[in-house]
């Protein structure tokens, strides 16, 4: 199970949740604007969680922009990690997938970038529709999860 762009006001609680059911997860970050939700960073890492590199920014114009902008902006989300947890993250997911149509640089490139780094990217192959602007409620958010994770 793994969960993109936080931490948020909802990590907690979710932390909560995965420790009461004895579930462990791999949460791909972004650098909170927010400090309040640093602390979640190493309680994610203390609970027992992988720690994963989703971006610094998360702003697809900039991590996008060229091969260059890409590193830097995975150099940045690295080494923002290594000093608040002390971990070498080593896993990373690409802002919008790895098939997402908004970069100027080809994803061979950023591939070829991370594995020279020593750094595995993970893609997702279930959604529950919870990143879409469209508002689900919490059954239907299970429901589509539940319908497409029998094929994958």
């Amino acid at each position: 199970m793994t969960f993109d762009d936080g931490p948020t006001r909802y990590t907690g609680e979710l932390l909560k949740i995965l420790r009461k059911n004895n579930v462990k997860a791999t949460f791909f970050v972004v650098c909170s604007e927010n400090e309040q939700y640093w602390r979640y960073y190493d309680e994610i890492v203390a609970e027992g969680h992988s720690l994963g590199m989703h971006s610094y920014s998360h702003v697809y114009d900039d991590v996008y922009e060229s091969l260059e902008s890409f590193e830097n902006d995975v150099k940045q989300i690295h080494d923002f990690l290594y000093d608040e947890t002390g971990v070498d993250c080593k896993l990373c997911r690409f802002p919008g997938g790895s098939s997402n149509s908004v970069s100027n640089v080809d994803i061979l490139d950023m591939i070829e970038y991370l594995d020279k780094e020593g750094i595995t990217y993970y893609d997702w192959n279930v959604s529950s529709g919870d990143a879409t602007t469209q508002a689900f409620t919490a059954d239907e958010l299970v429901e589509n999860v539940m319908k497409d994770v029998v094929k994958y």
